[in-house]
Protein backbone atom coordinates (compact mmCIF):
# COMPACT_ATOMS: atom_id res chain seq x y z
CA UNK A 1 0.00 0.00 0.00
CA UNK A 2 1.44 3.50 -0.80
CA UNK A 3 2.44 5.74 2.02
CA UNK A 4 0.10 8.30 1.21
CA UNK A 5 -2.75 5.99 1.24
CA UNK A 6 -1.29 4.99 4.41
CA UNK A 7 -0.99 8.72 5.66
CA UNK A 8 -4.45 9.34 4.68
CA UNK A 9 -6.16 6.58 6.71
CA UNK A 10 -3.85 7.33 9.54
CA UNK A 11 -6.26 10.67 9.01
CA UNK A 12 -8.91 9.32 8.84
CA UNK A 13 -8.72 7.17 12.03
CA UNK A 14 -7.89 10.15 14.26
CA UNK A 15 -10.68 11.72 13.13
CA UNK A 16 -12.97 9.32 13.60
CA UNK A 17 -11.34 8.93 17.13
CA UNK A 18 -11.86 12.46 18.05
CA UNK A 19 -15.38 12.30 16.89
CA UNK A 20 -16.22 9.34 18.99
CA UNK A 21 -14.68 11.02 22.15
CA UNK A 22 -16.72 14.36 21.44
CA UNK A 23 -19.90 11.96 21.04
CA UNK A 24 -19.07 10.02 24.43
CA UNK A 25 -18.78 13.32 25.96
CA UNK A 26 -22.16 14.28 24.51
CA UNK A 27 -23.60 10.83 25.42
CA UNK A 28 -22.22 11.59 29.22
CA UNK A 29 -23.57 15.09 29.74
CA UNK A 30 -27.38 13.80 28.10
CA UNK A 31 -27.29 11.11 30.71
CA UNK A 32 -26.88 13.59 33.76
CA UNK A 33 -29.36 15.65 31.83
CA UNK A 34 -31.59 13.01 32.24
CA UNK A 35 -30.96 11.68 35.34
CA UNK A 36 -31.27 15.67 36.87
CA UNK A 37 -34.57 15.83 35.04
CA UNK A 38 -36.05 12.45 36.32
CA UNK A 39 -34.58 14.03 40.46
CA UNK A 40 -36.15 17.12 39.81
CA UNK A 41 -39.27 14.50 38.55
CA UNK A 42 -39.37 13.23 41.72
CA UNK A 43 -39.22 16.05 43.81
CA UNK A 44 -42.07 17.72 41.96
CA UNK A 45 -44.75 14.96 41.98
CA UNK A 46 -43.30 14.13 45.80
CA UNK A 47 -44.44 17.97 46.18
CA UNK A 48 -47.37 18.43 44.62
CA UNK A 49 -48.47 14.86 46.76
CA UNK A 50 -47.71 17.10 49.58
CA UNK A 51 -49.96 19.53 48.87
CA UNK A 52 -52.48 17.08 48.06
CA UNK A 53 -52.75 15.76 51.07
CA UNK A 54 -52.79 19.40 52.90
CA UNK A 55 -56.19 20.18 50.55
CA UNK A 56 -58.21 17.84 51.87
Amino acid sequence: MPERDIQRLKKAIEANTEMLKRLHQRIDEVDSHIKDSKERGKEIREQNAKEDKEKR
